[in-house]
């Protein structure tokens, strides 16, 4: 799902993503040499555990929730902090994760089983208070 602008820059979010999975995230800098590194937009959206302008229909006397469409959202990659952006040109983050250090947020990677390489993180999630963002690696 992420487009990644280069091999590489994939190769770095997959290390940083086991990193952050196994708590041997330390510092930035043993991931970029640039400021940012641009992840991409993922099409999943945002989840809340509060109802996020829920829709509901009545269907044959049945009543019926749509959740609405949910939009793109871009993860970005910054010298200790993972940014959560709506869109790729506003300068100001939805939510930002400090990686080292995680009290008012969390970021934490799983691997997918069905995977051949079982040790590549597939899915980063992002949580900021009751918002939970959820990533996920083609």
């Amino acid at each position: 799902r992420f487009e990644f602008q280069s091999a590489a820059d994939a190769v770095v979010f997959e290390s940083l993503l086991r990193d952050v999975r196994s708590g041997a995230y330390r510092s930035a800098e043993r991931y970029q040499a640039r400021t940012v590194l641009k992840r991409g937009s993922e099409d999943v959206g945002v989840s809340s555990s509060v109802n996020d302008g829920e829709q509901s229909s009545v269907n044959d006397g049945e009543r019926v929730s749509r959740r609405p469409r949910r939009r793109p959202r871009y993860l970005v990659l910054v010298p200790g902090k993972l940014l959560v952006m709506a869109s790729s040109s506003d300068p100001v983050p939805v939510a930002a994760v400090s990686l080292a250090d995680t009290s008012d947020a969390r970021a934490s990677a799983s691997s997918s089983s069905s995977s051949s390489r079982s040790e590549s993180p597939a899915t980063l999630e992002v949580s900021v208070g009751s918002r939970r963002f959820s990533f996920g690696m083609a």
